[in-house]
């Protein structure tokens, strides 16, 4: 697990990053160039999108990015990095696929970019639906915080399948057909066109899973590493570390954590609250100041008291694991006592038990399902037949990978995850779709 692949920081040789500073420079630079170039072909034309694009990213770097700076600089998170280049890797197979149909690279771009952008908006709402209760905050404007912040984890794949799909659909509906005299066609063809992008899902699919292990999250159960000796561990703090701590399997009673032994006492107002046990001789929470039983507060400015005015253990956990390695650092609120900070210690964190990697498990099937289809489409007699074929395969994967996923729990009053189910309701939409397909094609043949 690495959750933030590295740090830009706030100054470089003692200028500023953001703001009005190097990157605002490259920003310009850059989108001048780029600018120019774009004159010197088309002229006029497009200069006021270029403006506006500008403008916008301009905009991003004076005022938003350094009000989102943390002291160790501007987190680059391994979930969004991995998105970003599954995004990348899948654009240049479906540019280099649809050359033999003769399409230009960018009427591909333009059809990646309505699916990226519909299909990451179908993702993260079918993840709020699904998590409601953990998205939903005590106000409107932290609740829809918590739904936009997708680049850190919480995504699903059917919830992409089905905007992508829609991406597409809306993109053939609004782009004429560049080939119009060779195919006789005015539109596009959609069976066409998602066969043509459908390797790339899974391209993008096999480094989307890789970002969730890195992350953390859709985790496998626990396993036993001699019968399975490629199980890994993950960090305190991690999806599955407080997995395993609330299911009993491991118990944190009287387990130092950064220095700090824990405990839950009543409180004379009669709420639940949590004060420092013990601190480790010599630790950096020792130097910073922290003493045996310090009335804590919150923890990274994340208070500990949950709506009820109740202390909780779990949230303190989290926030002095998974919380302050991602700030980097550790700043405790004390009752009657200045904040104390300290450097978050990675060397010396504690770890889940064993469990299956189940997002590797997913990168490798998407690897399989990619090489199956790339051998299948060069065999195909139907158009709209590869993309189907993914979409045959890919439920029957998918239900298998979450009878070992235990991220997910039971959805409708069933054992199943939500995933599970749709997989299942998907396989008889797929074979009415194959019948529609054999049947149009035979019908096309008997009419020529």
């Amino acid at each position: 697990m690495h959750q933030t692949l590295f740090y830009i920081p706030e100054k470089l040789f003692g200028i500023p990053v953001f703001g009005v500073g190097l990157l605002l420079i490259l920003w310009l630079v850059i989108t001048g160039i780029s600018m120019f170039l774009d004159y010197r072909k088309s002229g006029l034309k497009s200069i006021w999108s270029f403006l506006i694009v500008v403008g916008l990213g301009a905009a991003a770097i004076i005022w938003i990015l350094p009000n989102i700076v943390k002291p160790t600089g501007l987190a680059i998170q391994s979930y969004g990095a991995m998105m970003l280049l599954g995004i990348i890797t899948g654009l240049l197979l479906g540019i280099f696929r649809a050359k033999k149909y003769g399409y230009k690279p960018d009427l591909i771009i333009s059809m990646v970019l309505w699916m990226c952008i519909l299909g990451i908006i179908g993702a993260r709402v079918f993840f709020c639906v699904e998590y409601w209760s953990d998205m939903k905050a005590d106000s409107w404007v932290q609740t829809i915080r918590n739904c936009l912040n997708f680049t850190e984890g919480g995504l699903v794949v059917y919830g992409s399948l089905f905007g992508g799909l829609l991406g597409v659909i809306c993109f053939i509906l609004t782009t004429p057909n560049p080939n119009e005299e060779t195919e006789h066609k005015k539109r596009l063809s959609i069976w066409r066109m998602l066969d043509i992008i459908a390797p790339s899902m899974v391209l993008g699919l096999a480094f989307g899973r890789i970002g969730c292990f890195l992350n953390g999250c859709c985790f496998g159960g626990v396993c036993d590493v001699d019968k399975y000796p490629w199980g890994v561990t993950f960090p305190a703090g991690s999806p599955p570390f407080m997995d395993q701590v609330e299911k009993g399997l491991i118990n944190l009673d009287n387990q130092p954590l950064q220095g700090l032994t824990l405990e839950r006492i009543f409180l004379p107002d009669n709420h639940w609250g949590i004060i420092v046990k013990s601190v480790e001789k010599d630790s950096a929470a020792e130097k910073a100041g922290m003493n045996p039983n310090d009335l804590l507060l919150a923890i990274n400015d994340v208070s500990v008291f949950d709506k009820q005015n109740n202390a909780r253990l779990d949230w303190a956990y989290y926030c002095l694991t998974a919380g302050a390695r991602t700030e980097g650092m550790i700043k405790v609120k004390r009752y009657n006592a200045p904040d104390a900070v300290w450097v978050y210690d990675s060397a010396n964190e504690m770890r889940s038990l064993p469990v299956h990697p189940t997002q590797l498990y997913s990168s490798l099937n998407a690897l399989l399902l990619l090489t199956i289809l790339l051998i299948f489409d060069r065999f195909k007699h139907w158009e709209g037949a590869t993309f189907l074929l993914l979409v045959t395969l890919y439920p029957i994967t998918r239900w298998i990978l979450e009878a070992i996923r235990i991220d997910e729990s039971g959805a409708f009053g069933t054992s199943m995850s939500i995933s599970q189910l749709v997989s299942l309701t998907m396989i008889p939409i797929v074979c009415v779709l194959w019948g529609y397909l054999w049947f149009s094609n035979r019908k096309s043949q008997e009419a020529q």
